[in-house]
């Protein structure tokens, strides 16, 4: 879409021109800032084609691309239908309420496309519009309502109006949370500023706000470079934003206390391997808690040096499962020191923990033979020991 159709152009413009296709309907968008009233149209949905730019279904169209050894052209009618597959089954809930209301009211917002004929918002609906057709052969079906914009329009321009029609309203509903960051980086690299984006897209002075959201993106493709050497295919981290979230305000507030280099780096590589081996964000959150009450990270550090090989971690849900490598060991065992340190005051409670581990522990286990458990048993004495001393005072 980087070059103007000039031919489906002009059979738009001619089939407007000849046909009865102008409805009473209109959209109002902005264009360089000023509000302009588009008229709507009853086209053919031959002469509309989807936006295979928009940012609602980035990620997996990065991903049939490349199931497909290339790219989608949807002037290509084999295209278009593998691009229609794909938006009908994004977001079934969403896909099913327009679907049924389509059905019920027929379409009563407008698309909208460019001139020659390329949709800005609009794809599920026609795509919906077309499945409807190959099931009822209905010829209203065959159709779509859209509010063309007559001149021609830029590429920053585009992206401006699209990103203020699917993110300026309510991208939670709107975007996906990983679609929603590359399209605010579709506007970096069209040109806009982070001022220019917060301001467009969210009406709000912070352009700190895109900046923050703009580094998360590249913390999820630095990721994704490490573990999958693919900073493309966001697959591997569908449904973990919240854990991207939450390592990136732990590295934040971690350079913001003057944590060592080494401690912050460990903090990345430690936070990396917990996310590839799925333990749970809210865990990982116990990080930032060490990092907020001046804890030492000495254990997150020893759990970067000593890494081992990555290997596939496989959770069955259904189980209630933990993940169990031994960075997740090490990991367990820096959470137990932090809620000890947090109760360091409650005695009794700690007492109580303690006492807790010990009668679930198996006296006979072969395990209690080895080195590191000897050390580990040699240390619980020595801290009996001023126990029991203290308990004579």
């Amino acid at each position: 879409m980087s070059e103007e159709n000039e031919n489906n152009k002009i059979t738009i413009d001619s089939y407007i021109e000849n046909s009865n296709c102008k409805i009473n309907q209109t959209r109002t968008e902005y264009l360089n800032g000023e509000p302009i009233v588009l008229q709507g149209y009853k086209l053919p949905r031959k002469l509309v084609y989807y936006n295979i730019k928009n940012g609602r279904f980035a990620k997996e169209y990065i991903k049939i691309i490349r199931e497909e050894g290339g790219s989608l052209k949807p002037e290509i009618p084999e295209d278009a239908k593998k691009i229609q597959e794909l938006l009908v089954s994004l977001k079934p809930n969403d896909t099913r309420r327009t679907r049924e209301d389509i059905i019920k009211k027929g379409q009563t917002e407008l698309a909208l496309i460019t001139r020659d004929g390329y949709l800005i918002d609009g794809n599920r609906r026609m795509a919906i519009l077309t499945s409807l057709f190959k099931e009822t052969s209905d010829e209203k079906y065959d159709f779509i309502k859209v509010a063309r914009i007559e001149e021609s329009i830029s590429s920053k321009d585009l992206w401006a109006m699209e990103a203020g029609i699917s993110l300026g309203q309510d991208p939670k509903s709107r975007y996906g949370a990983i679609n929603e960051l590359l399209k605010l980086e579709e506007g970096r690299n069209a040109g806009f500023t982070n001022k220019e984006i917060a301001d467009k897209l969210y009406g709000i002075d912070d352009e700190s706000e895109i900046a923050y959201k703009l580094a998360r993106l590249d913390l999820m493709k630095k990721y994704l470079k490490q573990y999958y050497d693919d900073d493309e295919n966001f697959t591997p981290i569908e449904g973990y934003n919240e854990h991207f979230i939450d390592l990136q305000d732990i590295l934040h507030n971690a350079k913001k206390t003057n944590k060592k280099i080494k401690d912050q780096l460990a903090c990345l590589k430690v936070g990396f391997r917990l996310i590839h081996d799925q333990v749970p964000h809210m865990r990982i959150r116990t990080i930032n808690q060490a990092i907020k009450n001046d804890y030492s990270l000495e254990k997150i550090v020893d759990a970067a040096e000593n890494m081992e090989e990555v290997s596939v971690v496989s959770i069955d849900p259904t189980l209630d499962e933990e993940p169990s490598t031994d960075t997740v060991v090490r990991f367990t065992d820096f959470e137990d020191e932090v809620k000890a340190r947090k109760n360091e005051d409650k005695i009794p409670l700690i007492l109580n923990s303690i006492l807790n581990n010990f009668v679930v522990l198996k006296f006979d286990s072969e395990d209690l033979k080895t080195n590191v458990s000897k050390e580990l048993i040699k240390k619980i004495l020595d801290y009996s020991k001023k126990l029991e001393d203290s308990g004579r005072d």
